[in-house]
């Protein structure tokens, strides 16, 4: 019988256990066009059916193969052929059960294929086989990411104890770089950035985006374990009377410039751990980030580029701690991720 489960139409694109440090009973200080509310985790950060599989048809193969395929490492390739064909999988079984209807479906002799008992009931399990295919397209992209924030969740404990020894072991390194680059690639401003970009058709860059977001996200891992032996995680402690915020795009590139499309040469990354800690993944040669911070404007450097490189949305764990930092967020098209 078919195991179906719910479908997950509120998909966060940044992890809601990442944010609780900044939470107070499930809630947190959201600022975003103009205004600074007191919301719920749940309704920050998300949109209905983010990461719902797109129907991939054969025109947009050769896209995904220019686009994101063909700029992969050689021993990646067939992993993402692979991928993009298993996603395809669920919609042809989508569009071939919107072809046959039940009444051709009952022609078929379930006992011959090795049905028994409740399975041989044709009504249910054609709709259980439709309900199977509808969940697959809106819950597997998400329940993948849920398995790497899963593995993360050892080590976001680990760093907000300041402990960074797990970096020490291959297999945790790869766990971490692999949610890192993940959750670098996996927003709203990242997709819109990437469009620009590579010169896409917005629109179908955009409905395939779940398709590149996670083969960009492998090709960055790949980058980054390849040489991790030659990067450092420094936990820097925040002893400023400045607090630490976040935002809907809380991993950045710390040599790009968020007010230009330009992409750098060099990639090391910030990511906010709490209002009192940050996380610096840099080269081992790199010495300019120190591993406690005593100078507020600090602090406040990086909350501007936090607000800067965010999408729409910052936060923090104060209305206070905030206030300071909406001017630097850009203009954009008010879409309901903030609800």
């Amino acid at each position: 019988m078919l195991e179906l489960c719910v479908e997950k139409t509120n998909q966060h694109y940044v992890w809601r256990a990442y944010l609780k440090p900044w939470s107070s009973e499930g809630q947190i200080h959201c600022h975003r066009n103009g205004t600074t509310r007191f919301r719920s985790l749940r309704r920050v950060a998300s949109a209905d059916l983010f990461y719902s599989i797109p129907e991939i048809l054969s025109s947009d193969i050769a896209q995904i193969e220019h686009l994101a395929i063909e700029r992969s490492p050689e021993g990646l390739k067939k992993i993402h052929r692979s991928y993009v064909a298993q996603c395809r999988k669920s919609w042809m079984i989508k569009r071939f059960l919107e072809k046959v209807s039940l009444d051709e479906f009952k022609k078929i002799d379930l006992k011959a294929l090795g049905y028994e008992g409740d399975d041989l009931n044709h009504e249910k399990l054609y709709e259980d086989a439709r309900v199977a295919a509808d969940e697959a397209i809106s819950n597997d992209e998400e329940d993948y990411l849920s398995r790497m924030e899963n593995a993360f969740q050892p080590h976001l404990e680990s760093l907000l104890k300041s402990d960074t020894s797990f970096y020490g072991d291959a297999v945790k390194a790869g766990e971490f770089i692999t949610f890192i680059s993940i959750q670098y690639l996996r927003t709203k401003k990242i997709r819109e950035g990437m469009a620009d970009t590579f010169n896409a058709s917005l629109k179908d860059f955009v409905r395939l985006w779940t398709i590149y977001a996670h083969i960009f996200s492998i090709n960055v891992s790949r980058s980054f374990f390849g040489a991790f032996r030659g990067f450092k995680i420094i936990v820097a402690e925040n002893l400023t009377d400045v607090q630490f915020i976040t935002g809907d795009q809380p991993v950045f590139n710390l040599h790009g410039n968020p007010l230009t499309r330009d992409v750098p040469e060099e990639m090391e990354l910030y990511y906010p751990l709490s209002p009192t800690k940050a996380m610096f993944y840099v080269k081992v040669i790199n010495n300019d980030y120190p591993a406690t911070i005593t100078d507020p404007t600090e602090v406040e450097k990086y909350n501007i580029l936090i607000a800067q490189n965010a999408h729409e949305q910052i936060y923090g764990d104060s209305k206070k701690a905030l206030a300071r930092y909406g001017q630097y967020l850009d203009p954009l098209p008010n879409v309901s991720a903030c609800r």
